[in-house]
């Protein structure tokens, strides 16, 4: 009886053995690396900018080799699992004019002292503001209606277009403090790059800050913007008591006196053109696909890397027809692409053979990451599984060039572990072992500074979510057309991708 229990016992370690060692029997592909980062970085795909149909391009062809290597979608959308949509935000805020007091020779500040909202262009113009009630209104008379709150103001102004239908130009004259509370969701609609919807139906704005901003408590947006939707044939100044005051030469006037005077003001000039503020939505998306765990599988390890690129370059007046201007990102992102469709394949090879990871892992390809890091942060506010199921990221970002203090022999990367950084140099050594890769080679502290924050493994470490970033470093290329395919060291490349795939399977088995 003890015999066979021995027996049975050595047959389940060389079972449990077998299980670990086949998978990382597998190695990464030069070949299959190369073939998909030709594609990624091709003149077709004009640079890859988030939002642009070539970059829409980019991510079918992600999402169907996600598919090509048998992984599911990874989101919560039914009608397309492979993609995580969001929003890329743009914000036109007109700049080229000045507002005058025609007679005083004295300047308003369009950013902080008057917002002019309009549904069409205004070139330079005159406005004669006025209060109370004047016989004969003529058609560049500017109504002005001192209001305690922005919605009193939108209030008496829409019941003006009702009793005088010939006025189309109104001022709304606000306290210091609800213009400056006005200005500040003026601002936030600016410096917004993404937003997202979710599950309520509500769009929330991503932008620079840290919290997402829901759109419907903007009142810029709310009040101002869609009033004068609403009514394209108006236009709207929103401004504050001390212009009011330069504007009818009276320092005793105020917002609680004002509206019991009739008078006519000195005139607005709109030196230039005011063009009408415009809040606009582009539909992008992350691409996400999942190998299911077994015995760990409500635990989840991501592998990520950014595929979106800045696009192409506008022509400088001294550079001729046929300068190359198409950033084509071949590192920077592809080659981080290419590696985590690569690791991808392992997977969907190593699962194919029955071998699949204990913890799930999300392959997931980001959008946005050149305007702010959009893709993961919109990740990060609608997750697609639970954040605090989430173990750990392996970013990869600039994996395919050589940096000043290394040769394009040496087989090496960096790696920054965050968060949980001594649990992690375990799994990083291990995997790096058995990849035959080098680390010993350490970032200098400005430049460890600048990837800790330069990538998406940034939103889950602002969770507090372990992760690690790969990356061989900057080069002279960077955010230039020629950061070209011909450039890459597909043999470290490799090397790496191989590196990437040890270190997700000992994470996902550990």
């Amino acid at each position: 009886m003890k015999k066979r229990i021995i027996v049975a016992l050595c047959s389940l370690l060389a079972l449990s053995a077998h299980s670990q060692s086949v998978p990382l029997k597998q190695k990464a592909s030069a070949d299959s690396l190369k073939k998909t980062l030709t594609f990624l970085a091709s003149d077709s795909l004009k640079g890859r900018a988030s939002g642009s149909p070539e970059q829409v391009v980019a991510a079918n062809f992600i999402a169907k080799s996600f598919m090509r290597y048998g992984l599911e979608g990874a989101s919560n959308k039914s009608d397309n699992p492979f993609y995580h949509p969001f929003y890329l935000v743009n914000y036109r805020f007109p700049t080229d004019y000045k507002i005058l007091i025609k007679e005083a020779n004295h300047s308003i500040s369009p950013y902080t002292d008057m917002h002019i909202v309009s549904a069409q262009k205004i070139h330079n113009q005159c406005f004669t503001p006025f209060l109370g009630n004047i016989d004969s209104i003529k058609t560049n008379f500017l109504k002005v209606i001192p209001s305690t709150t922005l919605d009193d103001g939108i209030a008496q102004v829409s019941r003006s277009i009702s009793e005088q239908p010939s006025i189309k130009s109104y001022m709304l004259v606000l306290s210091k403090e609800q213009q400056k509370a006005y200005n500040k969701d003026r601002m936030t609609l600016q410096f917004s790059q993404g937003a997202l919807v979710n599950e309520k139906g509500d769009t929330l704005l991503m932008g620079y800050y840290k919290e997402t901003i829901p759109l419907n408590k903007n009142t810029c947006y709310t009040h101002a913007l869609s009033f004068v939707k609403r009514n394209p044939g108006i236009t709207l100044f929103i401004s504050n008591e001390q212009v009011l005051k330069s504007l009818f030469s009276d320092t005793t006037i105020a917002i609680g006196t004002a509206s019991n005077t009739t008078k006519v003001g000195r005139s607005i000039e709109v030196n230039g053109t005011a063009v009408p503020d415009r809040l606009r939505f582009r539909k992008v998306a992350n691409v996400v696909a999942k190998i299911e765990g077994t015995s760990k599988k409500d635990e989840v390890i991501f592998v990520s890397a950014h595929f979106d690129h800045i696009g192409i370059l506008r022509t400088k007046k001294n550079e001729g027809a046929k300068a190359d201007t198409i950033c084509n990102g071949a590192d920077d992102n592809g080659s981080g692409t290419s590696a985590i469709m690569e690791v991808a394949r392992l997977f969907g090879e190593a699962q194919k053979q029955g071998f699949r990871p204990q913890r799930t892992i999300v392959f997931t390809a980001f959008s946005g990451e050149e305007a702010g890091l959009l893709g993961s942060k919109a990740i990060m506010e609608l997750p697609i599984v639970p954040l605090d199921r989430i173990k750990a990221d392996v970013n990869l970002d600039m994996v395919g060039r050589t940096d000043s203090e290394h040769t394009e022999w040496d087989m090496y990367a960096y790696t920054i572990p965050l968060v949980d950084s001594l649990a992690l140099q375990k799994n990083i050594d291990i995997a790096a072992k058995l990849a035959k890769i080098d680390l010993s080679v350490e970032f200098n502290s400005r430049d460890k500074e600048l990837w800790r924050n330069g990538s998406d493994h940034a939103s889950f470490t602002e969770k507090n979510i372990p992760a690690v970033a790969i990356t061989t470093g900057m080069h002279p290329d960077y955010h230039q057309p020629s950061d070209e395919v011909d450039k890459i060291n597909f043999k470290r490349l490799e090397r790496i991708a191989t590196f990437a795939y040890y270190l997700v399977w000992e994470l996902a088995n550990q």
